[in-house]
């Protein structure tokens, strides 16, 4: 049988205050020095929509998911500045009331194969979510797949002849 562990050396203990080492639980209230909570506001911008989805810092529990095609009635207007601003407005809204206060904000476009760079609208949803009162802004990510030597783009070798 084996005998059980002795310590041979005794321990000293903290007697002040001041040795004693403080514990602290690292919640999201400790990384947020205002006492709310951070989300990641995602916004894909492309020449027909522009989609606005806030969530939290892990991406899986979505606050508030808006369109631009949500707040116009014209197919042709849901990629506009106009409809992205409605929509951002309503985002940024909705995620105060569920008690989100700081946002960083991940811009796409199309990427892969089509288009690199947003849409018309998603500067004006960036805009609209720093004018937000209550809305603070942490990191602008620009979040584009760009592809490193994929397929070969559609058009055949001297392009598309119209």
């Amino acid at each position: 049988m084996a005998e059980p562990f002795v310590a041979t050396k005794e321990t000293k203990l903290p007697t002040n205050e001041e040795e004693t080492p403080q514990i602290t639980e690292h919640t999201e209230q400790s990384r947020n020095t205002q006492g709310g909570r951070t989300g990641i506001c995602h916004i894909l911008s492309t020449k027909n929509a522009t989609f606005i989805h806030v969530t939290d810092l892990t991406g899986r529990i979505t606050y508030a998911k808006f369109t631009g095609g949500m707040k116009v009635k014209s197919k042709k207007d849901e990629g506009s500045p106009y409809a992205a601003i409605q929509a951002a407005q309503d985002a940024a809204n909705k995620a105060l009331s569920c008690g989100i206060t700081t946002c960083h904000i991940k811009l796409r476009g199309r990427g892969g194969l089509k288009r690199r760079h947003p849409g018309a609208g998603a500067q004006s949803a960036i805009r609209t979510f720093v004018a937000t009162e209550g809305m603070k802004i942490g990191r602008i990510m620009f979040a584009t797949p760009i592809p490193h030597d994929t397929c070969r783009r559609k058009g055949g070798n001297r392009g598309r002849r119209c």
